[in-house]
């Protein structure tokens, strides 16, 4: 709801279908206008890499983000995760 993320649905994280949700924001974005969306609504720092790209297809998985292939096979343009695997 914090990104109000429309036409929401689950999609198969490491072979679990209930870990990751990917849903289309209402009007594309920059990647670091995103970033700063994050950052104001979940009050805390940000790391994101530009990718030059309009962002319209958002992805979000909890814990350790190694999961950006299960996103991008998705469909994703984005990943938001808590913490990032080196």
């Amino acid at each position: 709801a914090l990104l109000q993320l429309q036409q929401v649905r689950s999609f198969c994280v490491d072979g679990d279908p209930q870990l990751g949700r990917i849903g289309t924001l209402a009007q594309p974005c920059t990647m670091q206008q995103l970033a700063q969306t994050c950052r104001r609504t979940l009050q805390t720092p940000v790391r994101y890499v530009e990718s030059g790209r309009p962002v319209q297809r958002v992805a979000i998985v909890t814990g350790a983000g190694a999961y950006w292939a299960d996103a991008l096979a998705a469909g994703a343009d984005a990943l938001v995760t808590g913490e990032v695997g080196y």
